[in-house]
């Protein structure tokens, strides 16, 4: 009787020396297994909050949709008065470049068409105004501080193109040449259709409507330009004589004399005529 009795306290004093051992082990399992009451753990301190950083860029602001549009390069980064040509577009969270537009010195304008080939690339075509002139070009669209993506230089070799319908060939008169200003100016009257592209290339001058070529010839087989007047004032027509003797009649695609009239100087100068 004394045996077991011994034997059985026995027992119970290595339970709490282990049930105390493990409490002093810090382990919380060991003391929910013999029923102690659990510690409260002692906290370890409080981290120092971090504020975030600024962004890298704090100029750019977002755009209304919440991503900032940034226009970083342009290949061919450069185009003449006149040129027309393709040009790509490759800028970071790119949403298209539907809304560029260039800001140049003498003239406004937007893309002919835009292409969008990916989130970041698009191919733009251009026709840059005639009354364009040289220095750089902002645009709609944001760019690298401090770098303008776009220019206007005589010496780029960006084709050159005037838009213009061509009226007739040979030495016609004036009141004929009236009569035809008249028909491509009224729809439904004998209108002549689209507008063709005087295209001015190293040595060459041509005239193509509605992907036809009218006209090859070298731009040394440039006589004379002239430019018909009335009061004084031009009314929009001009023509180019060739050594040859071919004559070919043209309208400004913008009717109206001061355009046409910048559009003749313009070529006159290139011509060197």
């Amino acid at each position: 009787m004394y045996r077991m009795s011994h034997v059985s306290c026995a027992r119970c004093i290595c339970a709490v020396m282990v049930a105390i051992l493990m409490w002093a082990a810090g382990s919380s399992n060991g003391a929910a297994q013999v029923g102690l009451p659990r510690l409260p753990k002692i906290p370890k301190g409080t981290k120092k909050e971090t504020k975030p950083s600024p962004p890298e860029s704090p100029e750019i602001n977002p755009s209304a949709g919440g991503t900032a549009e940034v226009l970083s390069m342009m290949s061919p980064d450069s185009a003449p008065p006149g040129g027309m040509g393709e040009v790509v577009v490759t800028g970071d969270l790119f949403k298209g470049g539907k809304d560029l537009e260039f800001h140049c010195q003498g003239a406004e304008f937007k893309p002919d068409s835009i292409k969008v080939e990916g989130p970041k690339r698009v191919v733009a075509r251009i026709h840059v105004p005639v009354t364009a002139q040289e220095g750089p070009c902002g645009t709609s669209l944001r760019s690298m501080p401090g770098k303008e993506p776009f220019r206007i230089s005589n010496s780029a070799s960006m084709p050159i193109g005037v838009e213009a319908y061509l009226l007739g060939e040979g030495d016609m008169q004036f009141m004929e040449l009236m009569m035809k200003m008249q028909q491509v100016m009224a729809p439904g009257f004998g209108n002549q259709g689209e507008a063709g592209l005087i295209l001015l290339a190293p040595g060459s001058i041509k005239f193509v409507q509605g992907g036809k070529t009218i006209f090859t010839e070298p731009a040394t087989g440039v006589k004379s330009l002239g430019e018909m007047k009335q009061g004084g004032q031009p009314i929009g027509i001009f023509r180019v004589v060739f050594n040859d003797g071919k004559i070919f009649n043209f309208m400004g695609a913008k009717a109206g004399g001061e355009e046409s009239h910048r559009m003749f100087e313009f070529l006159r100068t290139k011509l060197g005529r």
